[in-house]
């Protein structure tokens, strides 16, 4: 009879201690990543990036960049304001490293100083990339590939000049391509 109650409870302890040595033994996974284009402050702008993780294959990114114009060596000066969401999907991994494919849907506000009226881009393409890990909590993420940008006027004061010399160039496809350094949290 005492059998009956020993065996399990040796069981018990058994399988208690083989769980928590499993779970010590377990990698941390990191499902978050804030990322910088390293590359940004050298032209006067700010890229800020944020990785989600929504499943082992998949991640929500949401972008945001400011640009300023001033000073630089633009012909208008001016400043950019823009948002952007993207979807991730990895090709070899599941740890948010790896070859992936980006489709992304992005908004632009510019604000040109010397052309009256302000202007939104609404763009949307597919980026192809590549993601890297370089220690436990950092990553390296290069990546390219077109788009297509359509620009509309917010306010058209005595704009029509500027539109039939300009907008035909800003509304075409376009290439993106970039990097960004990341910390995973």
């Amino acid at each position: 009879m005492r059998y009956f109650i020993i065996i399990p409870l040796c069981f018990f302890f058994v399988s208690n201690v083989c769980g928590q040595i499993r779970k010590e033994n377990k990698k941390k996974e990191f499902n978050h990543y804030i990322k910088i284009n390293p590359f940004s402050p050298a032209v006067d702008a700010l890229t800020l990036q944020y990785e989600k993780r929504l499943s082992k294959d998949a991640s929500f990114i949401s972008t945001v960049n400011y640009v300023s114009y001033l000073n630089s060596f633009a012909v208008n000066e001016g400043r950019t304001f823009g948002l952007s969401a993207e979807y991730r999907f990895y090709l070899e991994s599941n740890e948010m490293v790896g070859w992936y494919i980006q489709p992304f849907i992005r908004y632009h506000y510019i604000k040109l100083f010397k052309v009256p009226g302000n202007f939104n881009t609404y763009s949307g393409g597919l980026l192809i990339g590549y993601q890297k890990k370089i220690s436990e909590r950092f990553c390296v993420d290069i990546f390219g590939g077109p788009y297509y940008a359509r620009t509309s006027i917010v306010d058209n004061n005595n704009l029509q000049t500027f539109i039939d010399t300009n907008l035909p160039i800003v509304n075409a496809y376009w290439l993106r391509a970039g990097m960004h350094i990341g910390y995973s949290f």
